[in-house]
């Protein structure tokens, strides 16, 4: 597989709405958010926790590269900029990418010797794929002694159904991974994992199905679902939500699986969803 597993996804807002969203995100993780910063070198304003998985992110200046990203994504509530995962040589992933005909929209430097790549969206069905390499900082960063949350499970990939099959199989050739689609009838959804690389395509399974009033709110390039957590307590979760004065949009458990998902209303428009337990099977 080309990447070693999801590092993080940036989320796009407004810059007047990232310091109250920091701390939304950090008062519900338990994991500290810092007040946002300029960097200015990427004209960019943005309040990273890389222990919680998020990047919260707004372009300030038409010059950033982001700026297309939000005025497309970010006038809805519940936009993501780029998904990045963690690879090994950010040199391996340009020329893969190359081969793929898919183009590079820009290269960055950080400043701990990290580099990083993001794709074209107009090459990769609307998202942002991107990448980084960080020598010498764990894989994943664990989150800090009290957080909720034990790292990130997965980013779910909103996709019309008659494209989700072909996203799937654009992502397969890129992260050289699998991503077997199935039809999910207990919840009337096309969905296909790679549990691997993180993330997961979803797409309704009929014209009945809640997804599409999602994706009528989204729009149907680029848009996500859930970000899921794993969390080593859910009880504990759901409590602290509760006390924050979030709402439920959905809960389901098995034998040996538990997830419990919150109402975007709450949190910005994004669906923090929440799992413990086996994972769900491909």
């Amino acid at each position: 597989m080309l990447v070693e597993g999801l590092d993080h996804v940036e989320l796009l807002l407004p810059a007047e709405r990232i310091t109250e969203a920091a701390k939304a995100f950090g008062d519900l993780l338990c994991i500290p958010f810092p007040a946002p910063e300029l960097r200015e070198e990427h004209k960019i304003l943005c309040s990273a926790s890389y222990e919680a998985g998020i990047v919260l992110t707004s372009p300030v200046s038409a010059e950033s590269p982001l700026m297309a990203e939000l005025e497309s994504k970010g006038s809805e509530p519940g936009g993501a900029g780029p998904i990045v995962w963690r690879v090994n040589s950010i040199d391996a992933v340009r020329e893969h990418a190359r081969k793929l005909g898919v183009g590079i929209a820009f290269e960055a430097q950080g400043k701990d010797a990290s580099r990083m790549l993001y794709l074209s969206p107009e090459d990769c069905c609307g998202y942002m794929p991107s990448f980084v390499e960080r020598p010498g900082v764990p894989n994943p960063v664990q989150p800090p002694l009290g957080a909720l949350v034990s790292g990130l499970n997965r980013i779910e990939f909103l996709t019309p159904a008659e494209v989700a099959r072909d996203v799937a199989a654009f992502y397969e050739q890129l992260l050289q991974t699998q991503i077997p689609m199935d039809h999910m009838p207990e919840h009337n959804v096309l969905s296909g994992v790679s549990w691997e690389a993180g993330f997961e395509v979803y797409a309704p399974g009929s014209g009945e199905s809640v997804l599409n009033q999602h994706l009528a709110q989204k729009g149907a390039r680029g848009a996500i679902g859930p970000i899921v957590w794993n969390v080593p307590d859910i009880e504990m979760l759901k409590q602290r939500a509760r006390e924050l004065g979030h709402d439920f949009q959905y809960e389901f458990k098995t034998d040996n699986y538990h997830q419990v998902c919150l109402r975007p209303e709450t949190l910005f428009g994004y669906m923090a969803t929440f799992c413990t337990g086996h994972r769900l099977s491909d």
